[in-house]
């Protein structure tokens, strides 16, 4: 069987380490790159894609499970092994839905399971990858829903905020309320919003939140940002017809396409 590429994501190197070694023991599991928190993981993911991502849940920037839930809409999707310090009550839902957890600290001899179970995987995708798929993708819709174990509430189904989004801050998930956002930029894959608390980078494309944001509070200004018209401080003309935004919370200039100008005119009642 070819090797197994795999990522490893921790933010304590010495968690890296510890991967490392025990990996010494499987020599066609092979360490290509690591990094030491969400978007750095995202960034050398998509520089060079891996087989295999040891994860663990609570890395700074982009949250392990919203990693996952990035990596899960791949056309492919890589092997995911969560790495975590949760108790076991609060790890059902991986024990459940993941190809496997690893709970810190980590024996050799579990190790080797996970090892076994990730080399079966690899080498049946239409069988047991499928499986794993399902599973993965189960796990980050229901994260947080007491019926999959004990998690942080994700703010999506049934029980989703109607007037928030909902981030990662401070070690925990806050809805975040549309009426504090100021503007939300594409990212690669990821936008980032710009709020009167500061800015977030959450792994979902722009173009997700269209239908989740109030259509009249909110403006598709340009294929890259989506804007809330009541911070809008001033409006300047820019070239060829074009108009730019200057939003409050935001540094940068917000360009509005030609094609939109218009409807923001109306929009803003101009003259």
């Amino acid at each position: 069987m070819a090797s197994i590429e795999a990522l490893l994501v921790d933010d304590e190197a010495p968690a890296r380490e510890e991967l490392r070694y025990l990996l010494r023991e499987h020599p066609d599991i092979r360490v290509a790159a690591e990094a030491e928190d969400g978007i750095a993981a995202l960034e050398a993911y998509r520089a060079h894609p891996t087989d295999l991502v040891f994860l663990d849940i609570q890395i700074p920037g982009i949250q392990g499970i919203d990693l996952a839930a990035t990596f899960s809409l791949m056309a492919e999707p890589p092997l995911i092994v969560f790495v975590t310090a949760f108790d076991s009550y609060a790890v059902r839902a991986f024990e459940l839905n993941a190809l496997d957890y690893l709970l810190k600290p980590i024996s050799a001899e579990r190790f080797a399971g996970t090892a076994r179970r990730i080399r079966e995987t690899f080498s049946d995708r239409g069988g047991k990858y499928q499986d794993y798929l399902r599973g993965l993708r189960a796990l980050v819709e229901g994260y947080g829903d007491p019926s999959a174990g004990e998690g942080p509430a994700s703010g999506s189904g049934d029980g989703a905020c109607s007037n928030c989004l909902t981030i990662y801050k401070d070690g925990r998930y806050q809805p975040l309320l549309f009426k504090k956002i100021s503007c939300l930029k594409a990212e690669g894959g990821s936008t980032r919003v710009f709020s009167e608390s500061g800015d977030y980078l959450l792994p979902r494309p722009l173009q997700d939140f269209l239908d989740v944001l109030p259509a009249d509070a909110f403006f598709h200004a340009h294929r890259s940002f989506i804007v809330n018209l009541g911070f809008v401080q001033h409006i300047d003309l820019w070239i060829n017809g074009a108009l730019q935004l200057e939003m409050k919370h935001v540094a940068e200039s917000v360009p509005v396409s030609r094609g939109r100008v218009k409807e923001l005119k109306r929009r803003m009642n101009m003259q």
